[in-house]
């Protein structure tokens, strides 16, 4: 049994819902540094006549994940862009791009299949209109297209009336469809400067995504598994406060609630005559199993030039006893209009009978044209 449980975690950690999490991290962008300062731009435009500079950002970064201690390591490559332009001072418009390169996983030690590579694209648009100087109305739609990876899982099948576990490479295929609306709020004021400026921001995003998964080899009797289509549908509902305590320093925590049409997402797509074995793909790239709720303090302080930023999250995964932990970073060098970058995360799923770690690390540079 144990054995089983350990599989089902391995196969949800290594490929489940992954772009569950890129669609939740673009409905929150904790992280992108294109997004940081737009209500405070935005407010400021507002008293001037002209709409505010084009902002751009770029990033580049690597990483790898352990499903569990006697698993390897799957590295992995992404680069992402992002792109802000105001035609008018109340309108700004905003493009996210983002490509995830999953690398083939060498064999595990026992195992008679491996995992191979696919790159994951993901896009993202949205139109922000400040409704005033101090609240902004953003509504944006974000997908990914179809994708293909092969994943070495373990399956239980019957044969003779008995269970027998064998190692598989199933074939899944999956993409993504989401839409974002947020309100935000900000106290800033440049003709009456306040010691401490509040950043409200409540935000609601629902996404369905799709996957096709198949069994196209076992090292022993095959399933009782036929090809299968599935989907889910996330709702995610959001809320963000920032507090700015005399310019430099930003206080702020945000937090996160998770609806799904399934019972227990982590389960959504192929079974086998037991009804435990192949659990679902959401794509590549940075893994991680879906969330019930999430938490994220943080804190960042500007040292004249240099901006230190860091923060954690917990997070409470729809899997039976299962958490995540992360903790990140980032050092920001300002040059004129220019900003260059480094960031990075360390997170660490704990579940009953297994612990996976992924890291990442990146740099980047964001600015005004």
């Amino acid at each position: 049994m144990k054995s089983c449980v350990t599989a089902r975690v391995m196969a949800v950690v290594v490929c489940a819902a992954s772009l569950i999490a890129r669609a939740a991290q673009a409905a929150e962008s904790p992280e992108d540094p294109a997004s940081a300062d737009v209500p405070a731009a935005a407010a400021a435009a507002a008293a001037s006549d002209d709409p505010p500079a084009p902002r751009y950002a770029a990033e580049i970064g690597a990483g790898e994940t352990r499903p569990s201690s006697t698993s390897n390591a799957t590295p992995f490559l992404y680069q992402r862009a992002v792109g802000h332009y105001s035609p008018t001072q109340s309108v700004e418009l905003g493009a996210t791009f983002r490509a995830n390169e999953g690398f083939a996983t060498p064999h595990t030690p026992g195992s008679m299949f491996s995992s191979g590579g696919d790159v994951v694209f993901y896009g993202a648009i949205d139109g922000t209109y400040l409704l005033t100087p101090h609240f902004d109305l953003t509504l944006g739609v974000n997908g990914s297209p179809s994708s293909k990876r092969d994943v070495a899982t373990s399956l239980q099948v019957s044969k003779g009336g008995t269970g027998q576990t064998v190692d598989a490479l199933v074939q899944t295929q999956s993409s993504s469809l989401g839409a974002v609306a947020s309100l935000g709020y900000d106290s800033f004021d440049e003709n009456h400067p306040h010691d401490v400026d509040v950043a409200l921001d409540g935000n609601v995003a629902a996404t369905r995504f799709s996957t096709n998964q198949a069994v196209v080899a076992t090292s022993g009797p095959a399933p009782n598994v036929a090809p299968a289509a599935a989907t889910l549908s996330q709702a995610r509902l959001g809320a963000t406060m920032t507090f700015t305590i005399l310019e430099h320093t930003d206080v702020g925590v945000d937090g996160a609630y998770f609806l799904y049409d399934a019972q227990d997402p982590a389960n959504v797509g192929l079974f086998d005559a037991t009804s435990s074995g192949i659990t679902t793909s959401f794509g590549a790239g940075i893994p991680t199993a879906p969330a019930r709720w999430t938490i994220q303090p943080d804190v960042s302080h500007r040292f004249g030039l240099v901006t230190v930023r860091a923060y954690y999250q917990l997070a409470d995964l729809t899997a039976e006893s299962a958490v995540a932990h992360t903790f990140g970073g980032k050092l920001q060098l300002g040059v004129g209009r220019v900003k260059l970058y480094a960031t990075g995360s360390v997170r660490s799923d704990v579940y009953t009978d297994a612990t996976a770690e992924t890291w990442v690390a990146g740099i980047g540079v964001t600015g005004k044209l």
